[in-house]
C-alpha cells in the first residue's frame, strides 16, 4: 500500500508482500513531488502591493500637476486677451475723441468764417468811428471841423434797380464835447454820435436839397451848430 505521508520513506512505500508467480502483477501508482513552497505574504495584506501603491500615487500626482499647468495657461491667455482689448479700447476712445476736437476746431472755424463775411455783406446801418473826447473843465463845448464827402448828386430819373444808391459820409471833430447831435431837414433828433468821429449816410438824390445839423454837447450844455446843404439833380 502507497504511504501518502511526505514523511514517510522509501521502505515504507514498499508493499506489504512480494506477489507469488502466478498472481497478476499490479502497477504502482507514480511518485508524486512535493509542491513548490508558496512565497511568503505581507502582514495585513494579499500580497506584494507597496510598489502598486507608489505607481499609483506618482500618476495622480503627475495628472494633479498637469491640470495645473493647464489653467495655468489658460488664466495667462485670458490676461493677455485682456489687456489687448482694454488697449484697443484706449486706443479707439483717444481716436474719436481727437475726431471730435479737430470737428469741433472745423465747426468753429466756418462759424467765425461764416459770421465775419455776413457782418461784412449785410452791413446796412450807418457806420461811425469815434475818437475820444478832449474837454476841458468849464469850457462850452464847440464844433471844430464838419465836412461831407460830397455836397451835389446826380442821379438818374429813372430808377435802375442795378445802380448802386449812392452815400454821403458826415465827419467831425470837437472840442469840450462828449458827444454831437445829428438833425436831417430841420429841428428834431436824428441821432446822437461821439464827439469827433464819421457817419455813412444814404444820400437824398429826389431833385431837392437837405440840411444836415450837427450840434456839440457836454451834459446839458450845448454848443454852437453847424449845417451842410446838400442838393442832388435827375437827368
Amino acid at each position: 500500500m502507497w504511504n501518502d505521508d511526505p514523511d514517510a520513506t522509501a521502505a515504507d512505500n514498499l508493499p506489504d508482500a512480494v506477489p507469488d508467480a502466478g498472481e497478476p502483477t499490479q502497477a504502482l501508482p507514480p511518485q508524486q513531488s512535493p509542491p513548490p513552497p508558496t512565497p511568503p505574504i505581507a502582514p495585513g495584506g494579499n500580497g506584494p502591493t507597496d510598489g502598486d501603491d507608489d505607481n499609483r500615487r506618482r500618476n495622480v500626482l503627475l495628472w494633479v500637476l498637469g491640470g495645473l499647468l493647464v489653467v495655468a495657461v489658460i488664466v495667462i491667455a485670458i490676461l493677455l486677451l485682456t489687456n489687448n482689448d482694454d488697449s484697443s479700447d484706449k486706443n479707439a476712445s483717444n481716436d474719436a475723441t481727437a475726431t471730435t476736437k479737430a470737428a469741433a476746431t472745423t465747426t468753429s472755424s466756418s462759424t467765425t468764417s461764416t459770421t465775419s463775411t455776413t457782418a461784412v455783406t449785410t452791413t446796412t446801418k450807418p457806420t461811425t468811428t469815434t475818437a475820444p473826447a478832449t474837454t476841458a473843465p468849464g469850457a462850452a463845448p464847440a464844433l471844430t471841423s464838419f465836412t461831407a464827402s460830397a455836397t451835389n448828386f446826380t442821379c438818374s430819373a429813372v430808377p435802375v434797380s442795378t445802380v448802386a444808391p449812392q452815400e454821403l459820409t458826415l465827419s467831425w471833430t470837437t472840442q469840450n464835447a462828449t458827444g454831437v447831435t445829428l438833425a436831417i431837414d430841420g429841428p428834431g433828433k436824428y441821432a446822437d454820435y461821439g464827439p469827433s468821429g464819421s457817419v455813412t449816410l444814404p444820400a437824398h438824390c429826389d431833385g431837392n436839397s437837405h440840411t444836415y445839423t450837427l450840434t456839440p454837447f457836454n451834459g446839458s450844455q450845448q454848443g454852437p451848430s453847424k449845417t451842410i446843404t446838400t442838393t442832388s439833380t435827375k437827368t
